[in-house]
């Protein structure tokens, strides 16, 4: 794998988990570095290319009765024929609309700021911590927590644990797949389900009493605890 496709699937994971975090303006930054990479200007030129060819397939394609048939058996010629290897036009293409984000982020960003009464960074407000970050979803009185570790997670241990529930005035069960560590925690007042991956945590909690200040605390606590360290090799495969 060369280097601009390594880079390229790197910043879709970012992309990925950001666009599930919320962190639209991380999203535009991740996008903007990709497409302004050196590397990237000829696989651009790539993706376009192969767009034409493309259109030429799909113009010819339509002459025959068998459309699909005839595509898959003639496709591979079309790129030879145009010297334009298949990987570089599917990293092309995919640049391309990487590159469509960045175009299309200042209309889309002057649009919302013409809607006044919607404050839409109220909404998203993500919370920046210097090793994790996170967003509150209120589903009152379920709220969700997601948020993306700067660093693999760590890996806690079973004292560890114990510890982070009796800071939470909670009782605890926990076990660990190949992906995650799942984490639940009850109290009389809370029930908490926390699944921490390597580069992602998702919590969900129940309060019988307290609002978003209380989630934000709790998550704190607990986004803390893991977002120093790396999980074992077992847990680290997920990126």
């Amino acid at each position: 794998m060369n280097p601009i496709e390594e880079l390229t699937i790197s910043s879709l994971n970012k992309i990925h988990d950001n666009i599930w975090l919320g962190d639209y303006t991380k999203i535009q930054q991740i996008a903007e570095e990709l497409i302004n990479t050196p590397e990237s200007s000829n696989f651009l030129k790539f993706g376009e290319k192969g767009i034409e060819i493309a259109k030429n397939i799909r113009k010819n394609a339509s002459m025959h009765a068998r459309k699909k048939e005839w595509i898959a058996n003639n496709i591979s010629n079309f790129f030879t024929q145009q010297d334009l290897l298949f990987d570089n036009y599917v990293i092309g293409l995919i640049l391309n609309r990487v590159k469509e984000i960045v175009d299309q982020e200042n209309n889309y960003t002057k649009n919302l700021e013409d809607i006044e009464y919607v404050d839409f960074k109220a909404h998203l407000k993500i919370f920046e911590r210097s090793n994790y970050k996170f967003r509150i979803v209120d589903r009152h009185p379920k709220y969700e927590t997601r948020a993306i570790f700067e660093n693999k997670a760590k890996l806690l241990s079973n004292s560890e644990l114990k510890n982070l529930a009796e800071s939470l005035s909670s009782t605890y069960t926990s076990y660990t797949t190949q992906s995650s560590t799942i984490l639940q925690l009850f109290s009389n007042d809370v029930f908490i389900e926390a699944t921490i991956q390597p580069h992602i945590g998702w919590l969900r909690t129940v309060l019988r009493f307290g609002d978003q200040k209380n989630i934000e605390k709790i998550s704190d606590k607990i986004l803390e605890k893991f977002s120093s360290g790396e999980m074992e090799k077992k847990i680290s495969t997920i990126n």
